[in-house]
């Protein structure tokens, strides 16, 4: 497996990672929607996983668009997505960043987290549908 910086030339292995998941943003996501920073590791060209910092105030970044390929085994993806994490911990590092968020309502992931050092913030997440408002 091999990790790279993502470019917007990848946007279509993007794409076609997140059309392999049940629930998926291939429909709605589009290329100016992606940080400017983000990895995806793959092999042999096919993505595998991909994810992004979304930088936000205050030093803080947010781990944003996570999207593993289904079309790959459950251990390769395991893999992946650690090498994809710590490099974005990484990159959070030599960013000097204060700290790293993300939001999720699957317990895996939550349990992953919580195992290299991430924890529970009680908090109620609130959205607005903004689009009704555009012409």
């Amino acid at each position: 497996m091999i990790i790279e910086a993502y470019t917007p030339d990848m946007f279509d292995h993007l794409i076609e990672m997140h059309k392999t998941r049940k629930h998926t943003l291939a429909d709605i996501l589009k290329p100016d929607d992606i940080p400017g920073i983000g990895f995806i590791v793959h092999r042999n060209k096919q993505g595998i996983a991909a994810g992004f910092l979304r930088l936000v105030e205050c030093k803080y970044a947010q781990i944003d668009t996570l999207v593993t390929n289904i079309k790959f085994s459950s251990a390769d993806r395991a893999e992946a997505m650690d090498m994809l994490v710590n490099e974005l911990i990484d990159t959070a590092k030599d960013l000097k960043l204060k700290g790293l968020l993300f939001l999720t309502d699957e317990t895996s992931i939550i349990e992953r987290a919580s195992k290299i050092g991430f924890t529970h913030v009680n908090q109620h997440v609130m959205s607005m549908n903004m689009t009704i408002y555009h012409s």
